[in-house]
């Protein structure tokens, strides 16, 4: 599910009021851009497997590396096909440390690439599709009003 936290408004340069959207799920909900008219970016989404590479998922689980390509597809091209979104940011580059990070210990298999410098090839080449389709979808999208 989708959450539109409460960070609230926030005024730009311009002193105009942006809306704050945070999101870390797989899923559009049709609601949760609701009474918002302004471009929406989401600042970090990732989604993760136990079949190679670290030993947890992250927030957001797969069975395996293809279902996690499939997940991520299906996300980008969700964020393309509605109007208002201007773009989506995957979380990390490449997994995090075996280790752990400095300050808490989270050690997800959450990137494009592997502590080693390895890709996990289904990823990339269901990110290089969806991204083949972003500009088509959302110039749809941004034509149809999202309907």
């Amino acid at each position: 599910m989708w959450r539109r936290h409460s960070c609230g408004p926030r005024p730009d340069s311009s002193g105009r009021l942006l809306p704050c959207i945070k999101t870390r799920r797989e899923e559009l909900e049709p609601t949760v851009l609701d009474g918002v008219d302004r471009p929406v970016v989401i600042g970090e989404f990732h989604m993760g497997a136990l079949d190679r590479g670290m030993f947890h998922p992250g927030l957001v689980s797969t069975p395996d590396q293809a279902a996690r390509a499939a997940m991520y597809q299906d996300y980008v091209r969700s964020v393309a096909d509605h109007p208002l979104f201007v773009g989506c940011h995957f979380f990390k580059f490449n997994d995090e440390p075996l280790t752990g990070r400095p300050r808490d210990g989270e050690n997800y298999n959450i990137g494009f690439t592997t502590v080693t410098d390895g890709v996990y090839p289904e990823l990339v080449t269901g990110a290089k599709a969806a991204h083949c389709e972003v500009y088509t979808r959302h110039a749809r999208a941004a034509g149809s009003g999202g309907n």
